[in-house]
């Protein structure tokens, strides 16, 4: 019975110090972190994730992640006014712990007479938290109160967050915020992201697209540096280091059709230390991602 509570209340807290696997392949997830991202890849932008870690302390994690967003059509004599709305989802369960977050983003971007972009955007995500009852019992013999698991606890964040893009597409940067509450109490965090791309020729090329995020309840510094290197805007390989969290390896290739838009698949293989167990984990992620934009457009590539 001791086993049983404890693995329980060892989930409840791990779930909390796996908040930097959310950086992993952050080209993928900056959405999470700054809603000014919504619209500034394409017309169109689908992306689904999955990331899975090996089992730490008989304990298993598991991540989805599901983010649509589309540009609003122009209204005429408003070249200032280009919106785009994004809708996101994801779903972590790990242990006994299930957490569910729906989110819901609005941007705007600014165009510049250089075609370089602004993007102010904000964003609302109510989070919802489950715990499964097992027949999870006190030390002493004493069931846990089934209310503790039929009612889910509520909470919900408010992002802010602006984007500056160059108009080669080859350099980006990002500052945004955001509020949550949780049991009455306030959790705040601000982030910084910065992006550069260089290219050499017209068939390789570099990326390097920083993140740094500081959350304020308990001062804890998260950093993510991903480097890619690009093959005919097709394939790429790179590495990608989370201060404190995990090394891994990334790959992917994508696939452009001139009416359909492009298709990009890739993974990684991360090496991980959890701060609570001090023993090394292991963690796989795939991810689907789908572009389209009007060609008429005649956008430059993004490597982000």
């Amino acid at each position: 019975m001791r086993i049983r509570i404890i693995s329980f209340v060892f989930s409840f807290v791990l779930i909390g110090s796996l908040s930097g696997q959310e950086l992993i392949n952050i080209s993928n997830t900056l959405y999470l972190h700054n809603p000014a991202v919504t619209g500034m890849k394409a017309d169109v932008n689908f992306t689904g994730q999955y990331f899975g870690l090996s089992r730490i302390n008989n304990l298993s994690f598991n991540n989805s992640r599901f983010f649509l967003d589309g540009r609003v059509p122009s209204i005429k004599d408003t070249s200032q006014l280009n919106l785009a709305i994004g809708f996101a989802y994801e779903r972590d369960k790990i242990g006994a712990l299930t957490e569910n977050n729906w989110s819901f983003s609005l941007a705007n971007h600014f165009q510049f007479r250089s075609n370089a972009k602004i993007s102010v955007g904000i964003s609302a995500t109510q989070i919802r938290r489950f715990y499964d009852n097992l027949g999870f019992v006190f030390p002493n013999g004493g069931p846990i109160d089934p209310v503790f698991f039929t009612n889910p606890k509520i909470s919900n964040r408010y992002s802010a967050g602006g984007i500056y893009e160059s108009s080669d597409k080859t350099f980006i940067w990002g500052l945004a915020g955001s509020y949550a509450t949780a049991n009455q109490s306030g959790l705040y965090r601000l982030n910084a992201s910065i992006g550069k791309a260089i290219e050499f020729g017209k068939n390789f090329a570099v990326s390097i697209n920083t993140f740094n995020e500081f959350v304020f309840v308990n001062k804890t510094w998260l950093l993510e540096v991903p480097v890619k290197i690009h093959f005919k805007k097709s394939l790429f390989v790179g590495s990608t280091f989370a201060f404190d969290q995990y090394l891994g390896i990334i790959a992917g290739g994508r696939i452009k059709h001139d009416k359909m838009g492009v298709f990009e698949i890739g993974g990684g293989y991360f090496a991980l230390l959890s701060p609570l167990t001090n023993r090394p984990g292991y963690g796989v992620n795939m991810y689907l991602n789908y572009y389209f934009t009007n060609p008429d457009k005649k956008e430059a590539f993004s490597y982000f």
